[in-house]
């Protein structure tokens, strides 16, 4: 059986804390114009539409 890898994510978050407060770490902010993001506007519309025929429906049995 493989040795499983040791987790050093505690490591990595105070590294990144680090050069985040240094102003090494450059980062760009995500764009809301992917592929991505268009899958999550139609799955909160789906979502939302799920939800308001539930309400309709529940609105007409009572």
């Amino acid at each position: 059986m493989a040795k499983r890898p040791t987790v050093r994510w505690n490591e990595d978050a105070v590294a990144a804390a680090r050069a985040a407060q240094s102003g090494e770490a450059t980062a760009v902010a995500k764009t809301a114009d992917g592929v991505v993001e268009k899958l999550r506007v139609l799955r909160i519309a789906r979502v939302s539409a799920r939800n308001e025929r539930i309400r309709v429906l529940n609105q007409l049995r009572s």
